[in-house]
């Protein structure tokens, strides 16, 4: 796998979790609820880019 295409497989990795915790953003009522599923989508972005 060269580098181009390793960066491209992290950008979408991460644009798919973006995604993802922007929907189970508006998907939980309560905001004790998105700053738990804010701060475990940053954990799996900080991983992901690791």
């Amino acid at each position: 796998m060269t580098g181009l295409e390793s960066i491209k497989t992290l950008v979408q990795v991460l644009v798919i979790i973006i995604v993802l915790a922007v929907f189970l953003e508006m998907l939980l009522p309560s905001s004790q609820m998105q700053d738990y599923v804010k701060m475990v989508m940053g954990l799996l972005v900080i991983i992901v880019v690791l």
